[in-house]
């Protein structure tokens, strides 16, 4: 049951937001509960995988394939946003990486993860 001033994480407006890394486990799970927190909540999830982006389980979300290292995914998953929010009010980072990657795919990793969070938030503002 849901709250009509209450809509997740302390929100008084609807959620809409993007949970990077959302196919399982925290991300998956926080992803559930703010879809169950309010029905007006809306999310884009992503995943690294194409295997989970054909399974909407509500209309109030939708999955895009993001591989954080691809400056392209960045890309498109900012036009995504644009198209279907405008802008944002969460943004939740659950990806990771296995710990048997190479260092130099850690640091692209980490370098593209901050910089398409950076232009996110830049295309988001304006």
């Amino acid at each position: 049951m849901y709250s009509a001033s209450d809509y997740g994480l302390g929100f008084t407006e609807p959620i809409r937001g993007v949970i990077l890394g959302a196919r399982g486990g925290v991300g998956g799970a926080l992803a559930e509960a703010i879809l169950a927190a309010h029905p007006q909540n809306q999310l884009i999830l992503t995943s690294r995988t194409n295997e989970v982006v054909m399974i909407n389980r509500s209309e109030r979300e939708s999955w895009r394939q993001l591989d954080i290292t691809r400056e392209a995914d960045w890309v498109q998953l900012t036009r995504s946003i644009t198209d279907i929010f405008g802008s944002l009010n969460v943004v939740i980072n659950s990806t990771g990486l296995l710990s048997k990657q190479s260092h130099d795919l850690s640091t692209t990793y980490y370098v593209n993860l901050e910089r398409g969070l950076t232009d996110l938030n830049l295309q988001m503002m304006n």
